[in-house]
C-alpha cells in the first residue's frame, strides 16, 4: 500500500511552479511584451471576468471562450495575458514591472 505523503506532494507542486516560472521568464525574454496597470473597483475579479479569463488555459478554453486566454492562449506559459490572482499582489508587482520601464 502506498502512503500519501503531503511533503512529497508539496515538493512536486513547488517544483512544477518553478518550471512554469522559469519557462515564463524565458518566454518573456524572447520578445516584446506590454505591461499595463489597471485600476478599478475589484480590479482582479473584474479584469479576469471580462477580459483575461481564468488563469488555467484549459479552463479558459472551456468556460471563457471570449476571453483573451480562451481565444489566444496555447498553454499556461503561452497564455496571451497575465493577471494577478490577488488584489494585494498588484501593487508590488506593478512597482517591480515599472521600475525597469
Amino acid at each position: 500500500m502506498i502512503k500519501y505523503n503531503p511533503l512529497v506532494f508539496l515538493y512536486k507542486k513547488i517544483k512544477m511552479k518553478r518550471i512554469v516560472i522559469i519557462s515564463l521568464i524565458l518566454y518573456l525574454a524572447l520578445g516584446p511584451s506590454l505591461t499595463l496597470e489597471i485600476r478599478a473597483q475589484d480590479t482582479v475579479s473584474t479584469f479576469r471576468k471580462f477580459t483575461a479569463g481564468p488563469w488555467d488555459i484549459d479552463m479558459a478554453k472551456e468556460l471563457s471562450l471570449d476571453s483573451l486566454k480562451g481565444k489566444y492562449g496555447v498553454d499556461n506559459v503561452h497564455s496571451a495575458i497575465h493577471c494577478f490572482d490577488l488584489e494585494e499582489d498588484g501593487r508590488s508587482e506593478c512597482e517591480y514591472a515599472f521600475k525597469f520601464a
